[in-house]
């Protein structure tokens, strides 16, 4: 008698779990799936311009390749979902070194959306690629209180990888968020206004 109360218990809170679900979570075509990100990216504000470099790692226990010189012959950037928004094939390959900045437009000069976005550097020895996330920027945002949210991309000790980081720009004073260009000056004796 105690096992029949007990299968019975248990097939009606498996139904009512059940039929709870149903009414909680309705089927694919009402909630849609997130839309797919990286595994890791940096986040820039809408309209930031972004220096990338290529960093090639040295170490004595990772000279695989000594005696090459590694060269950019190009770069890209792709929305993530697919399809190329900029890209750039230089006329003669240039020095690892080399630094590229995205103004964060595609080819016809328009501001991208914001959303995630490969980029992606040709090398003559590979291809590097790394991802940000462009996103709006909060009309209330100076300097560093509110900083975008970022999933860092780790680094490799030997294989080379992109640094992207915002690059440096210097505002007007009457910029209510003016940044240290000339705004600041004793941060001039720090090192950090230019």
């Amino acid at each position: 008698m105690k096992r029949a109360i007990l299968s019975t218990l248990a097939i009606v809170l498996l139904g009512g779990g059940l039929a709870l679900g149903q009414v909680c979570c309705p089927p694919p075509p009402c909630c849609p799936p997130p839309p797919p990100e990286p595994p890791c990216y940096t986040t820039f504000w809408v309209g930031e311009p972004l220096l990338v470099e290529l960093v090639i790692p040295w170490g004595l226990f990772c000279c695989c390749c000594c005696g090459t010189t590694t060269m950019i012959t190009g770069w890209s950037v792709e929305a993530f979902s697919g399809g190329v928004v900029y890209q750039y094939t230089y006329p003669a390959p240039v020095s690892a070194d080399t630094q590229i900045v995205w103004d964060q437009k595609d080819l016809a000069g328009v501001q991208v959306a914001p959303g995630f976005y490969t980029i992606t550097v040709t090398t003559t020895d590979k291809v590097v690629q790394t991802y940000v996330k462009i996103d709006e920027k909060q009309s209330d945002c100076c300097f560093f209180l509110c900083t975008p949210l970022s999933r860092p991309c780790g680094i490799s000790l030997c294989d080379p990888y992109l640094k992207v980081s915002r690059a440096p720009t210097c505002t007007t004073c009457g910029d209510p968020c003016c940044g240290p260009c000339g705004c600041l000056p004793f941060l001039f004796f720090l090192g950090i206004g230019k």
